[in-house]
């Protein structure tokens, strides 16, 4: 049974892992946010786009006149854009290889230690 529990622990990924610094892990996230920002940006603009299309739309034949909240309440829970509205934002999309690239030269570039 020893021999089992010293096999185990031997073999198991924590005995092999290191805790990540504080400025690698913050180094990380900032990386992640930076390079989608620009996707997520796009996406956002094209739903806000459609939403107050909508709501123009809503407010020319008045139908939020009588409701809580006007054309703004109205417009909220109709779906006003659909993933093929947003597929131009697809080229400001990283692949992971070239978000970890940029990852990786972050962390050389500021001599960032990992563990």
């Amino acid at each position: 049974m020893k021999i089992i529990a010293i096999l185990l622990t031997l073999l198991s990924s924590n005995s092999f892992a290191c805790e990540l610094t504080e400025e690698y892990q913050q180094v990380r996230s900032k990386v992640y946010q930076e390079a989608n920002e620009s996707y997520q940006a796009c996406v956002a603009s094209v739903r806000a786009y459609f939403y107050y299309k909508a709501v123009a739309k809503c407010t020319e034949e008045v139908r939020g006149k009588n409701i809580a909240g006007g054309c703004y309440h109205f417009v909220g829970y109709e779906q006003t854009s659909t993933a093929k509205d947003s597929v131009h934002c697809e080229a400001l999309k990283l692949t992971k290889e070239q978000i970890q690239g940029y990852f990786d030269s972050v962390v050389k570039k500021q001599n960032i230690t990992m563990c």
